[in-house]
C-alpha cells in the first residue's frame, strides 16, 4: 500500500512541477510573492548555504542584497529557462549534440566547478566526439574532399577547484585564470597565478 502511494504521489509531484515549469513558474516567483522580510531572509539563507566559500560578512550581505533586488524585478531572462531546459534542468537540445557540428577554428573551453551539480562527463564526451570526428575527416581528406579537420573544434575541459556551480563566485581567481587561458592561451598568465585543472 505504502509503495503504491509513494509512486502515485511522485507522479503527481512530477506532473505538477512539469506544468508549473511550462507556465514559466521559476524559483524566483517565490521571492515576488513573499513579504520583503521573508524574501530577504530566504535569499540570505540561500547565499549562506550555497556559497560557504564567501566568508566575508560584508560580501555575503552585498550579494544577498543584489540577488534579492534582482529576484523581485519583473521576470525577463528567467522565462527562457523552460525553452532551453526540460523540468529537472535537462537540456532540450544538448550541447553534446551541437558543439561537434560547429565549424570554428578557435578552441572551445567548457568550465565546471569541482563540486558542480553538472556532469563533467558531458564536456569530456564532447571532447571525445570531436577527436573522433577529426580522425574520420583526416582519413576522408586523404581519399576525398571531407570537412576540414581545422574546422572541427578542439575542446578543453577545465575544473575549478573548491567550487560548485557558481564557480565565478566560489573561486573567482581560478575562474579568471581559466577565462584568460581560454581566450589567450596558458602562456598568457603568470605561473604563480592559480591554474584550473585541465581534464584530458
Amino acid at each position: 500500500r505504502g509503495m503504491g502511494n509513494v509512486s502515485l504521489k511522485w507522479k503527481a509531484v512530477r506532473y505538477t512541477f512539469g506544468k508549473l515549469w511550462e507556465w514559466d513558474f521559476t524559483p524566483l516567483v517565490v521571492s515576488r510573492v513573499l513579504s520583503e522580510e521573508r524574501g530577504r531572509n530566504l535569499v540570505s539563507s540561500y547565499v549562506q548555504r550555497r556559497l560557504p566559500a564567501i566568508t566575508s560578512l560584508e560580501e555575503q550581505i552585498n550579494l544577498s542584497e543584489y540577488l534579492y533586488l534582482n529576484s523581485i524585478l519583473p521576470a525577463s531572462g528567467e522565462n527562457s529557462l523552460n525553452r532551453i531546459l526540460l523540468p529537472g534542468a535537462f537540456a532540450r537540445n544538448p550541447l553534446m549534440d551541437r558543439i561537434p557540428k560547429l565549424t570554428v577554428s578557435n578552441p572551445i573551453t567548457i568550465v565546471y566547478g569541482e563540486k558542480d551539480w553538472m556532469d563533467k562527463t558531458g564536456g569530456l564526451e564532447v571532447k571525445r566526439i570531436c577527436v573522433e570526428q577529426k580522425k574520420v575527416e583526416s582519413l576522408k581528406n586523404k581519399t576525398e574532399n571531407g570537412k576540414s579537420c581545422e574546422l572541427i573544434p578542439d575542446i578543453n575541459v577545465h575544473i575549478i577547484k573548491d567550487a560548485g556551480h557558481l564557480l565565478m563566485l566560489e573561486n573567482w581567481e581560478e575562474f579568471n585564470s581559466s577565462v584568460i587561458i581560454a581566450g589567450m592561451g596558458v602562456d598568457s598568465i603568470s605561473p604563480n597565478m592559480p591554474h584550473p585543472t585541465v581534464l584530458k
